[in-house]
C-alpha cells in the first residue's frame, strides 16, 4: 500500500503505478504548474521536486536544497507554497505549547501520498523500498498523512505538530487534542524494543499529561511503560478522542 499509494486509479482501479505516476508528474509540471504560475525551466522544477522527496520526514531546510537546485531561496520558498497549496506535500509544524526547553522553528516535510514519495524516489519494488535509506521515513510519512486524513474525513478538532527540543529529543507526532495530547513515535519494525521509549519519555516530562503511543507493524496492542502503550499502525484512529 505504501509503494502504490492511494490515488484511486492505482489502488483500486487496476492502473499501472509506474505509468499512472508517471503521467501524473507530467500533467501536474507541464499543465498544471504552468497555468498557476511562471516556471521558466521545468526540469529545474522536477529536480526541486525530487529534492524534497529525498528529504521526506525530515526538518525542512529550504536554504540548502535551493542551493541544490540552483535556484534563488525566494524561488524554492515560492514553489514550496505552490506545492503545499496544490497538496502535493504538507508541512508538520513543532508544537511549542508550554514548553520549557527551546525547540526547532522549522517544520519537517511530508508528501500526501506515499505512492508518489516512492516514485520519485525511484524505488523498484516494496521490499527495496521498506529495506531501503528511506523506508522509516516512508513508513512515518503514511502515519502523519493517515491522521491528516481521519482528520479532516471525520471532521475532527486535533491538530497534528511534532517534537524537537535543542538536545535532538524527537516525538514524530504531537496530537493536540485540546484537553489532551497524545505523542505518537513511529517505527519501521514489528518488535517494539525498550530503547525505542527514550524520546517518548523525555517529551513527556516537557508535556505535562500526555499519553505516549509506539507505532509500529507490530500485530497487537501491549502496554509497554505506564503512560505509553505499543499499538499496529493500522490502530491510530482508535486512540484518538471523538
Amino acid at each position: 500500500a505504501m509503494f502504490k499509494g492511494f490515488y484511486p486509479e492505482v489502488a483500486v482501479q487496476g492502473v499501472d503505478r509506474n505509468r499512472f505516476y508517471s503521467a501524473y508528474v507530467q500533467t501536474y509540471i507541464e499543465r498544471d504548474i504552468r497555468q498557476i504560475t511562471s516556471v521558466h525551466d521545468l526540469k529545474v522544477f522536477q529536480n526541486f521536486l525530487e529534492l524534497l522527496a529525498a528529504r521526506a520526514g525530515s526538518l525542512l531546510n529550504l536554504n540548502e536544497i535551493a542551493k541544490e537546485s540552483g535556484i534563488s531561496f525566494a524561488t524554492a520558498r515560492r514553489w514550496l507554497s505552490l506545492l503545499e497549496t496544490t497538496r502535493i506535500v504538507y508541512l508538520l509544524r513543532p508544537y511549542t505549547k508550554n514548553i520549557s526547553k527551546r525547540v526547532v522553528k522549522s517544520p519537517k516535510l511530508y508528501f500526501t501520498d506515499t505512492g508518489l514519495l516512492s516514485f520519485l524516489l525511484r524505488y523498484p519494488d516494496p521490499v527495496t523500498m521498506q529495506s531501503g535509506p528511506q523506508g522509516g521515513a516512508l513508513f512515518e510519512n503514511l502515519v502523519v498523512i493517515e491522521l491528516l486524513k481521519n482528520k479532516y474525513n471525520h471532521n475532527l478538532n486535533y491538530e497534528l505538530y511534532f517534537y524537537r527540543d535543542s538536545n535532538h529529543n524527537e516525538v514524530d507526532v504531537v496530537v493536540d487534542c485540546g484537553p489532551s495530547v497524545l505523542l505518537l513515535e513511529v517505527k519501521l519494525t514489528a518488535t517494539p524494543r525498550e530503547d525505542h521509549l527514550s524520546s517518548l519519555r523525555s517529551a513527556a516530562k516537557q508535556i505535562r499529561g500526555a499519553r505516549g503511543y509506539l507505532v509500529s507493524f507490530t500485530d497487537r496492542k501491549d502496554k509497554i511503560a505506564a503512560t505509553v502503550d505499543s499499538i499496529p499502525w493500522t490502530d491510530i484512529r482508535g486512540v484518538i478522542p471523538r
